[in-house]
């Protein structure tokens, strides 16, 4: 114990007086300085060891009707981490294997014990204090990490079972290895491509590293996140791994909206150029139509004049069409209740709803949410999305839902129908102008109702599956003033 400034503290716990004397000089012969208290009762040594004030305790193992480890059962209750030294009158396997077990750093036997042995016992149990002390802050800072980070952080063993998580996954996924024991790396992604990835990382102890993936949550949002495993290797040779799950779904929702705003932007400037370039010679061709009329007289010529008329006349419309679709018009807002808009446009298709026996669901919150719109737009663009629904549904149990709520970021609404779906090919093409796959459909529906939508600073998304329906959401953002409060 060379370069101990300090004399150590040791408080000795024994009944008998004589036994304290005899340790008492042999810790004055020991190679350091030493201050040695005595406490002769149970509940006086319980008194000593809350204050703190000791660096090791040395103690007998029995205390009239209680023993030394009873005493650091107690003692545990305070959360001190000051070593015990335990001292035994007779060399016992059971004692020592009983001492050790609850937590002593070591023994001594008292009719074998001498300076030497306690000089060592001391230094010892010191040492040992000083290494779990630091494990344990190094383990507190972990734990921190592991915890307050924003990240899911998760370990799994060496066949892929995941043995221990963080809050953060638990938010990120809706499920918790307590209820879902078995679960698994490879029950995390949707994908069999990406499944298989999984199993091959677990199989050959490899890595990940930012692994884009569609995740496994149990609600009903589809979440996104950036996967990275890598493989380590335990003290018994097994191999695990440590993962983390970065939430970029947000992300991914606003380079979304943001592609459909450039896009929808682009489409303007391209068919604004288009309607000027095609409108110019489209006049020329009404025009010097006007004046063959007036030249021919011929009945078999004048009817190649009515298809040039009436075609020129189709693609002028078209162009007046497309372009009221993506026009940004003013608007006229004001604050209106949600519920204004749904039965303003289920009025409109009530007929169409009794024809093919349509079932409507309204669902609404107790309060009254109210949204800054133009009614008139909305309304136009909820009727675009009401007759889709309705148009999706040909079977004789139709059934639509209106509902709305309030989020942390604005009053959700969602209009969903239990249709035919929208395949996945169509649901990247959708907002695309002149896309359909009705019969008699233009395309510019939903075009114009995105329009609408973004014109209200409102984003839109769309789940569908083929065969059970598709779920519109709409989100109008909180005023500024509302956001502030």
């Amino acid at each position: 114990m060379s370069g101990v400034q300090q004399p150590v503290r040791i408080l000795v716990v024994d009944d008998d007086e004589d036994d304290f004397l005899i340790l008492k000089d042999m810790l004055q012969a020991i190679s350091h300085p030493v201050k040695a208290t005595w406490s002769y009762s149970y509940n006086d040594a319980l008194e000593h060891i809350r204050s703190g004030a000791y660096d090791v305790i040395i103690v007998d193992f029995r205390l009239g009707r209680k023993t030394g480890i009873d005493l650091m059962a107690d003692a545990a209750r305070f959360h001190f981490d000051t070593p015990f030294i335990f001292l035994t009158g007779a060399g016992s396997a059971k004692i020592d294997a009983l001492a050790l077990k609850a937590g002593a750093t070591d023994y001594l036997v008292k009719g074998e014990m001498t300076e030497e042995k306690l000089d060592r016992s001391i230094r010892y149990a010191i040492e040992r204090s000083k290494v779990i002390a630091a494990l344990r802050l190094s383990e507190t800072k972990y734990r921190n990490v592991f915890e307050n980070s924003k990240d899911g952080i998760f370990i799994a063993d060496h066949t892929g079972r995941i043995i221990q998580t963080n809050t953060v996954f638990i938010q990120l996924l809706g499920v918790s290895i307590d209820d879902n024991p078995a679960l698994n790396l490879t029950d995390l992604v949707t994908s069999e491509q990406q499944k298989n990835i999984l199993a091959n990382v677990i199989e050959h102890c490899g890595e990940i590293k930012d692994m884009e993936t569609e995740l496994l949550y149990a609600g009903e949002d589809i979440r996104t996140g950036l996967l990275s495993i890598s493989c380590s290797t335990n003290e018994n040779g097994e191999s695990f791994f440590q993962c983390f799950l970065h939430d970029i779904t947000e992300l991914k929702k606003s380079e979304r909206n943001l592609f459909q705003i450039e896009k929808l932007n682009a489409m303007g400037g391209l068919v604004r150029t288009l309607a000027h370039e095609v409108r110019n010679p489209l006049n020329n061709i009404n025009l010097s139509v006007d004046q063959m009329e007036e030249m021919f007289t011929d009945e078999g010529l004048a009817i190649y004049l009515e298809i040039v008329k009436r075609n020129s006349g189709y693609i002028n419309s078209l162009i007046t069409e497309l372009l009221h679709s993506l026009r940004h018009t003013e608007m006229n807002i004001q604050k209106w209740p949600v519920h204004d808009i749904f039965y303003l446009s289920l009025a409109k298709v009530k007929d169409r709803l009794d024809i093919k026996k349509i079932q409507v669901k309204v669902l609404l919150p107790q309060e009254d949410l109210h949204v800054q719109i133009d009614l008139e737009k909305m309304n136009s663009a909820f009727l675009n999305l009401l007759t889709n629904a309705i148009e999706a549904i040909e079977h004789n149990e139709g059934l639509i839902t209106l509902s709305s709520e309030k989020s942390k970021d604005g009053v959700l609404v969602k209009i969903q129908d239990n249709g035919m779906g929208i395949s996945t090919e169509s649901l990247g093409r959708l907002f695309e102008p002149y896309y359909t796959t009705k019969r008699n459909g233009m395309g510019l529906g939903m075009v114009a109702t995105l329009n609408i939508l973004q014109a209200h600073n409102a984003t839109i998304e769309v789940k569908s599956e083929v065969g059970k329906g598709t779920a519109f959401s709409i989100l109008f953002p909180w005023p500024v003033e509302a956001a502030e409060n």
